[in-house]
């Protein structure tokens, strides 16, 4: 029978003892260098975050601090480039920490792009956070069309137009000369005299208006065509055929969101053939209607519009069976005309009609126009009521 000596079970039970208390000093170490660990990672979350808050407070103030320049029309010119802004208070004085670079771009139709950058200065690790805001700002005063049909002249209501307005300070009809309805009218007429054999119902004859309603010549107007800014980005309307001779139609596109399409000049759609356009459409010369032509455009917003058809010269509706839809403001300069057997062709305007000169005529169609507050309130559409210091307002935001 072997026997254990007594002192090495004891040198034995050390050894164990020893091996426990390393064992127990490393758990001990661990949960120490996870604890300090743990409190470090949340001091960074929580450094990083109020970083984050800065870099995105400095973006926004850059948005605001070019809106206060361009409202007060003191850039020295389209297009400038502010680096390293940096903000400070006065009571007590103190500078707020970080800094924000600021480019503002050319104005394009009254309205320009602004991208602030927003940076935090150092964070915890060193880096700077960063943080980028843009914005389109419309610059100057938007034109809110007034009238369901205006015209710069002598109008003739024929017996198959009706025009409706069912807003009080919103007439159906306004013209700086005379009015002859011999159709519907349903709200205010504004003009200087007011004669014919129709019906006028919900309103009554007001004062003729002291400005022309309409614009006074096609070159007043906007030009739709050029480059355009939208969400920050500039981009362009599409040029298209003199000639739609097939069922077409138009939409937005990537690099033109807002569905601008034009004409160098005349366009014609052929007989029977469709033309369906989401935008606006743009005819730099005559536009001869043989088909049928359907028209809603984009809303940039929930409180701005597109027009929806500009036409520079006349608009012609040939023979019968024709058809014009606008859901939005219609301008055209030189009149509606109508050529042929009309008596059974329609042009519906839910918007509203701005018409230069020549009013209509030769038209025995129906014609109806409903105004709707919801798609006349264009930006600039008038540029002689463009005010570059009356106002300023954001139309898109990104970060």
């Amino acid at each position: 029978m072997t026997t254990m000596n007594p002192s090495r079970r004891r040198n034995r039970h050390r050894g164990i003892a020893l091996v426990l208390v390393v064992m127990v000093m490393a758990l001990a170490a661990i949960l120490g260098y996870a604890m300090l660990s743990g409190s470090a990672v949340q001091a960074t979350a929580s450094s990083n975050a109020v970083a984050a808050a800065t870099a995105r407070a400095q973006a926004e103030s850059g948005i605001h601090y070019a809106m206060y320049y361009l409202m007060n029309d003191t850039l020295p010119a389209p297009g400038i480039t502010w680096s390293n802004v940096t903000f400070s208070t006065v009571h007590p004085a103190a500078t707020i920490p970080g800094n924000v670079t600021i480019v503002v771009g050319p104005i394009v139709n009254h309205c320009c792009s602004v991208v602030a950058t927003g940076s935090s200065g150092a964070s915890e690790g060193g880096g700077a956070v960063t943080r980028t805001i843009t914005a389109e700002v419309l610059v100057g005063t938007p034109l809110q069309i007034n009238e369901a049909g205006a015209f710069d002249g002598n109008v003739t209501v024929g017996s198959t137009f009706s025009f409706k307005s069912t807003a009080a300070n919103v007439p159906a009809v306004s013209s700086t000369s005379t009015v002859t309805n011999n159709g519907a009218i349903s709200g205010n007429i504004s003009a200087a005299s007011v004669n014919g054999s129709g019906t006028h119902t919900g309103g009554t004859n007001i004062t003729a208006p002291s400005l022309s309603p309409a614009p006074s010549s096609s070159g007043n107007v906007t030009d739709f065509t050029q480059k355009y800014i939208y969400q920050g980005v500039v981009c362009t309307p599409v040029l298209i055929s003199a000639t739609v001779s097939s069922n077409t139609s138009l939409a937005p596109t990537p690099s033109n969101p807002l569905g601008i399409y034009y004409t160098a000049g005349n366009l014609g759609i052929s007989t029977g053939k469709t033309l369906t356009v989401n935008g606006t459409l743009v005819v730099q010369g005559t536009m001869n209607n043989t088909g049928s032509v359907s028209i809603t455009p984009v809303s940039p917003t929930a409180s701005t519009n597109m027009p929806a058809l500009v036409v520079d010269n006349k608009l012609t509706i040939t023979g019968a069976s024709r058809s014009l839809i606008a859901n939005g403001v219609v301008y055209v300069a030189g009149g509606i005309t109508g050529s042929g057997a009309t008596g059974t062709s329609t042009i519906q305007i839910n918007g509203a009609l701005l018409v230069t000169s020549n009013a209509v005529s030769g038209y025995s169609g129906a014609m109806s126009v409903t105004y709707n507050s919801a798609s006349t309130n264009i930006p600039n559409f008038d540029v002689t009521d463009w005010n570059p210091t009356a106002g300023i307002k954001i139309i898109s935001w990104s970060e």
